[in-house]
């Protein structure tokens, strides 16, 4: 036990909590204070953050805050200098080795004008040189329309054989790699990727800004999630990208990976990597012994894969919700349910009441019937959990209830 708060170092953290896990700038410790050493040091009770570049920490349990003792040394002064190399100077006193940037190796240049030239000679569904992936798209269960407008083109000669073309996109949306789905009956290899596929991803219309955005493994899988109502991006493989772990910071994500011990794998992976940017990440797998997404449908039809989301992806979140609200809400329902270890429900309540503003379809603050569609959802949220009365008194505020003469009629 750390009786005064003043003279709390990270050793002494270290030595308390050995397990912490020590691979963030944010590490997270159970508290040596008074006030929490009667608690199990365990990952469930682990309340204190502390930042090991700037030496700040604080626990959120009994509210105790200060600087790490290595940090309240004296030491000359740097020159003027980045951020970057502040924080690194940081590191380098607490023999931290910081991560090295990954060095990215620029694209052949013969390769990369050969895949786009060839990209660049496919033809819209539409068209009618574009019957072979026409015909193929429908015989997986995919209508035309989801496959037009996730821009799934036709290419007759792509690396010397006929090909359904997926572009891969980036996080801004410029086209960095393309893969080719044969259509020529064999299956040595079945598919063949040009370009940068790391850095980017397949992507239907609305993926990014869906609740959960849900990831699949392939592009026929994304394009089935799709067709069943649920916009789905697919990575054209399984490995982790850690630009997509970051774009979806503190977003409800869903892994439509494939039914087998590779998929589950890959899950593990992305969930581990999702949850260190505080995404919600639930495990969307095939049912009805199907090995993915696009067997179940074409075995079961689309509605059989719309009735398995459906039932996987509860709780429901309230309709009456705008999206920047909806994602808080299900960041709530998983603190709630994680027991709030870190004490972000109440940050998690006052933003909701921010972002919240009106219910969608309603325009005028004063009206009843949009304070009785959030009273609801409050309801639901009071009826899974305990909500302390600073928490529930910070979801109440979302702007209809402040605004004047609310309770006026009209």
């Amino acid at each position: 036990m750390i009786a005064d708060p003043k003279t709390l170092s990270l050793a002494d953290l270290e030595n308390y909590d050995p397990a912490a896990p020590p691979d963030s700038p944010d590490r997270r410790f159970c508290c040596p204070l008074p006030d929490c050493v009667t608690k199990p040091i365990s990952t469930a009770h682990r309340s204190l953050t502390a930042n090991v570049i700037n030496g700040a920490w604080q626990c959120h349990r009994c509210g105790a805050k200060g600087k790490l003792q290595e940090f309240r040394s004296e030491r000359p002064a740097l020159a003027p200098t980045s951020r970057r190399d502040r924080g690194r100077a940081a590191l380098t006193r607490l023999e931290i080795k910081p991560a090295q940037p990954v060095q990215k190796a620029p694209p052949d240049p013969a390769k990369e004008a050969k895949w786009r030239d060839q990209a660049s000679r496919s033809v819209p569904l539409a068209d009618t040189p574009a019957a072979p992936a026409a015909r193929y798209l429908t015989g997986r269960a995919i209508p035309l329309d989801i496959g037009t407008a996730a821009q799934v083109c036709y290419c007759a000669n792509w690396y010397g054989r006929p090909a359904v073309m997926f572009a891969i996109r980036d996080a801004s949306g410029e086209v960095v790699a393309a893969q080719g789905r044969f259509i020529d009956g064999k299956t040595d290899p079945k598919a063949r990727t040009g370009g940068l596929l790391g850095q980017g991803m397949f992507i239907t219309p609305g993926s990014w800004d869906a609740t959960p955005r849900i990831i699949a493994e392939a592009p026929i899988d994304a394009l089935t999630l799709a067709a069943a109502g649920y916009p789905a991006m697919a990575l054209c493989g399984k490995e982790l990208r850690t630009w997509v772990a970051k774009k979806l910071t503190l977003a409800p994500v869903a892994l439509a990976f494939d039914a087998d011990s590779a998929g589950d794998d890959a899950a593990a992976q992305w969930t581990a990597e999702l949850r260190r940017y505080g995404a919600i990440v639930t495990r969307l797998r095939p049912t009805n012994d199907a090995k993915d997404w696009n067997e179940l449908a074409m075995r079961d039809g689309i509605e059989a894969v719309k009735t398995a989301l459906q039932s996987a992806m509860r709780p429901d979140v309230p309709a009456v919700l705008n999206r920047a609200a909806k994602d808080v809400y299900l960041n709530i329902r998983h603190e709630i349910a994680a027991g709030d270890p870190a004490g972000r429900l109440l940050p998690l309540a006052r933003e909701f009441a921010t972002k919240c503003d009106l219910p969608r379809g309603y325009t005028d603050p004063r009206d009843a019937q949009a304070e009785l569609q959030l009273d609801r959802v409050i309801s639901d949220l009071r009826e899974k959990s305990r909500l302390t009365p600073e928490i529930e008194a910070a979801l109440m505020r979302w702007p209809a209830r402040t605004a004047p003469n609310i309770h006026e009629t009209p």
